[in-house]
């Protein structure tokens, strides 16, 4: 498994480094928001990894409800039986 250098952003730039690679797996950093995975994976890109990014957004809906708590006096509502398809 091999991991893009850091900074690349670009996806033409990862597709040359997919194709340098080739047969080798390579695993890209989703943290730039112009990169998604249906994209990265159309270029040969076999893993992505999220870093920090999940539990920022986790953090981030965390400050959203406690703000709405304190302001409104209520929680949003959830979706606590959520099925993952």
């Amino acid at each position: 498994m091999w991991s893009t250098p850091p900074g690349l952003r670009e996806l033409d730039d990862i597709a040359h480094v997919v194709q340098a690679l080739a047969p080798t797996p390579v695993n890209v950093l989703l943290i730039h928001p112009g990169l998604n995975v249906p994209d990265l994976a159309a270029i040969g890109v076999r893993r992505v990894s999220t870093g920090s990014q999940l539990a920022l957004a986790t953090w981030n809906c965390f400050e959203q409800a406690s703000l709405q708590l304190l302001e409104q006096g209520h929680l949003p509502p959830t979706q606590a039986h959520r099925r993952w398809s």
